[in-house]
């Protein structure tokens, strides 16, 4: 078990929300509307969320941390691991380099030195470089995550809002801006429901976290009846994300060698469309840890000798957590006794 420490938080909000489908060819048949959404594969797809605040109505918020960002305080950084030797994604010896577990751009400190060689690192910066500017972007601007290139964070985000009849699109500079964090809803791993499955990953929905300003409040203080807020989300990029850095937290913990078969390394790289055989959501709202900015676990199943990474960004804050069905680990493999890395 790992985290990483911060303090200031978001809350959940309960908002009117509806999820738009954009068609296109990684798409099957759906309805345009809804926010039960079909299964979605390849990677050039995106699924438009949009959260609209009526400002004259309460919505229900969790208590919220203090009101502005403190340094982030870490532990991984203490933790040194030993160079793997070799890249834990195509076994390539040359040209090797360190991996982030969890993304420097979400504030990451824990690296696992000579894991990754230079071709497999551009695919998965690549997946992180979309989620990271994706619908991550405000948040990490609002907690003053680590930016690997500042001066490209956009100073301002665009807001609709409905004032006198007219709706308007404005631009809030980013310590004013209400942030309605849409974090993808996914469907259990197909490895673990045993459910019939052909492709991609199959989103259920949106949880949505409150973040910065109250909207209630932005949209009073500019005389607006109704304010709303859209991302475009990229679940199998989320989910190539979540599976990556469940399974360097693997290596670190049990060796590359531990491993019979890994089940989400094709996934990762691209090479297999099939994200929702081993992602899925585990909780739609995880537990709240207080002073934890990212937790991680790993769950290990004796009789099938399979593991499962337990992810939570932004654990400090109403967000949900992901399983990932790792892999199976050797038969001769024994999981520790009262080990604080299984659960």
């Amino acid at each position: 078990m790992a985290s990483e420490f911060v303090s200031y938080v978001g809350r959940l909000i309960s908002v009117r929300s509806v999820v738009q489908l954009y068609p296109g060819p990684y798409f099957k048949q759906m309805p345009r509307w809804s926010l039960r959404l079909g299964g979605a594969s390849g990677n050039k797809k995106g699924v438009r969320a949009v959260s609209t605040v009526v400002t004259n109505e309460r919505p229900t918020m969790h208590p919220a941390g203090p009101p502005g960002p403190v340094p982030v305080r870490q532990d991984f950084s203490r933790t040194q691991f030993a160079p793997v030797g070799r890249c834990i994604y195509c076994g390539s010896t040359e040209e090797l380099c360190r991996e982030h577990m969890l993304p420097a751009g979400l504030s990451g400190t824990a690296v696992l030195p000579k894991a990754s060689c230079r071709s497999c690192g551009k695919i998965t910066g690549e997946v992180e470089r979309i989620v990271l500017r994706g619908h991550l972007w405000p948040v990490r601007i609002v907690r003053r995550l680590r930016l690997g290139e500042p001066h490209k964070a956009p100073k301002q985000f665009p807001i609709t809002v409905w004032r006198g009849g007219r709706e308007e699109t404005l631009l809030l500079p980013a310590s004013e801006y209400p942030i309605l964090l849409h974090m993808p809803i996914l469907s259990a791993p197909v490895a673990v429901t045993g459910e019939r499955f052909t492709q991609g990953i199959r989103m259920t929905g949106v949880h949505i976290i409150s973040f910065g300003p109250k909207p209630n409040d932005v949209g009073k203080r500019l005389g607006a009846t109704r304010i709303q807020h859209s991302d475009t989300q990229q679940p199998v990029a989320f989910a190539r994300m979540i599976g990556k850095i469940a399974y360097s937290y693997a290596v670190a913990c049990v060796g590359l060698d531990a491993f019979e078969e890994v089940f989400v390394r094709p996934m990762i790289l691209g090479t297999a469309d099939d994200a929702g055989r081993w992602v899925g959501t585990r909780e739609p709202v995880g537990p709240k840890r207080v002073g934890e900015l990212h937790h991680l676990e790993l769950h290990f199943n004796q009789e099938q000798r399979l593991l499962v990474g337990e992810v939570h960004l932004l654990a400090d804050s109403d967000t949900p957590s992901f399983n990932v069905v790792i892999g199976r680990l050797r038969p001769d493999y024994v999981a520790p006794e009262n080990s604080p890395l299984f659960r």
